[in-house]
């Protein structure tokens, strides 16, 4: 009998750490996928040729939080990226209505110090939730 006990103890933390993983590995990917919008979007601006050249790649890990809903969602998210030239950190903030995902506003800090306002809130109709 404690043999099975011990069985299903095992399974069970199996069991948790698969789901745990699968958690991870949605809000990873969901925080990619909003990152890489903000990313090209630097990138299309020119607005960051200058202090970190051409392309711009994202690092692998991205910071910040995501929340979707089925009427809608927000994110909140810090972006390392580097090019060239220097790297810096994008910060975006998109949110999602009935529609696509839209870049409510997006900001570049460099590790040098220069800040860049790429997108700013204020020019767009966004409302903070």
């Amino acid at each position: 009998m404690l043999g099975n006990v011990r069985h299903w103890r095992e399974l069970v933390a199996v069991l948790a750490v698969l789901i745990g993983s699968l958690a991870a590995l949605h809000h990873y990917g969901a925080n990619r996928r909003l990152a890489q919008l903000a990313t090209e979007t630097a990138e299309s601006s020119g607005l960051l040729d200058r202090e970190l050249g051409t392309p711009i790649s994202m690092a692998i890990f991205v910071h910040g939080r995501v929340t979707e809903r089925t009427e809608g969602g927000n994110a909140d998210l810090e972006i390392p990226v580097y090019g060239d030239l220097g790297k810096g950190r994008l910060f975006a903030w998109v949110q999602r209505d009935q529609g696509p995902w839209r870049i409510c506003s997006l900001s570049f800090q460099s590790d040098r110090g220069m800040a860049i306002v790429i997108i700013a809130d204020a020019t767009t109709h966004c409302e903070r939730e």
